[in-house]
């Protein structure tokens, strides 16, 4: 299925402005089967909650890049659902590994869509678990599929998914990237109209160019976990999000936004 965001230019420009469409992108959000469920000591309702609060102003539209679920309970999804649907702009989601694609599709009013519309780009969803891991898998047929879609679309492409292509310099995390990722990367980036690729998964923004495609990861919206760590462990950061401006001339503008980081953190955690 498809969807269209038609460009939507919020700030006040001259002509001469460049026009854009602002999609902010939400990821792991963990949310459990109620409001008041804790995820390492942090309330993972109220801290997407923070998020939406602080970005509902700037979005044409929300992408979310999986884990809306901590494990894959259906109230979970009903409680996102209600939040996102209540937005004034239109949200799009892919699932992450700690989500169950069937009852996400039968609970959230918003379709799974492989392509999305916005202004004159297309944003492919990838589905990038694999059954019974944690880390990622995108395989052939995926691939073509987006190859085929960005060919035929007369302008710029992203690419979203939920584990990242590349490593982020975290061992524990490197160990679930895509596990085809880099060649999966080599192909996209012969496609010249492919732009960037967006993820989640690993809980901290970072950015790395390979085969000319820039390839980002976004903050959770509940607990980040520590850059550059080789073993499990928190960062200082509270939840995040990215915003991502569209360009009409194919060009990317693109940021992180954190919020403060909640007390009630439990360090003492050793998994989620």
């Amino acid at each position: 299925m498809t969807a269209t965001v038609k460009t939507i230019n919020k700030q006040a420009c001259q002509p001469t402005c460049q026009q854009r469409v602002r999609v902010v992108q939400l990821t792991d959000p963990h949310l459990g089967p109620s409001a008041d469920y804790q995820l390492a000591g942090i309330n993972t309702c109220d801290s997407l909650n923070a998020v939406l609060e602080r970005c509902r102003e700037m979005a044409d539209a929300f992408v979310v890049t999986g884990d809306i679920a901590g494990d894959g309970a259906l109230p979970a999804y009903e409680l996102f659902d209600k939040k996102l649907s209540a937005e004034a702009v239109p949200y799009y989601w892919l699932p992450g590994n700690h989500d169950d694609l069937e009852t996400m599709a039968a609970t959230l009013n918003t379709p799974f869509r492989f392509e999305v519309t916005v202004g004159n780009w297309l944003l492919l969803m990838l589905d990038s678990r694999q059954p019974g891991k944690v880390g990622g898998h995108i395989g052939e047929r995926q691939l073509q599929s987006a190859l085929a879609a960005a060919e035929k679309h007369n302008g710029p492409v992203a690419v979203f998914m939920h584990h990242p292509l590349v490593d982020v310099n975290c061992a524990w995390l490197d160990k679930q990237k895509v596990s085809d990722g880099d060649a999966i990367l080599e192909q996209l980036a012969e496609c010249s109209n492919i732009k960037a690729v967006f993820g989640g998964h690993v809980h901290q923004p970072t950015a790395v160019k390979r085969y000319r495609i820039t390839v980002y990861t976004t903050p959770s919206t509940c607990f980040q976990f520590a850059a550059n760590s080789d073993e499990f462990a928190f960062g200082d950061q509270g939840p995040g999000f990215r915003w991502i401006d569209f360009n009409d001339d194919g060009t990317i503008d693109t940021g992180v936004v954190e919020l403060p980081a909640m007390d009630s953190l439990d360090r003492r955690c050793v998994g989620y």
